[in-house]
């Protein structure tokens, strides 16, 4: 008989606070779809007639790149902090 072993990685606690934690990314109205974000992170953004953030991204693990992103954005449209719908965005 097989068995199947998962290993937590997270206690309780530190999963919730991950979770309320958790970093957002959003593009306002304004986009001119350049293409600038998804050159630099291609694995979040998808260019068509707008930029758009790509369902199921790993955010987390593309940080620096959404951070470059945000920063080379001629327009600057592009959102990204815990809170970016309440115009906090760390």
């Amino acid at each position: 008989m097989n068995q199947f072993v998962v290993r937590v990685q997270y206690t309780w606690y530190q999963f919730i606070f991950r979770l309320i934690s958790m970093k957002k990314v959003i593009i306002t109205p304004g986009c001119i779809a350049c293409g600038a974000c998804e050159f630099v992170a291609p694995e979040v953004f998808e260019v068509t007639d707008l930029s758009r953030v790509k369902p199921g991204a790993d955010i987390a693990a593309n940080e620096a790149a959404i951070i470059e992103a945000v920063n080379g954005c001629p327009v600057g449209v592009i959102r990204y902090g815990e809170e970016v719908g309440d115009e906090h965005v760390d």
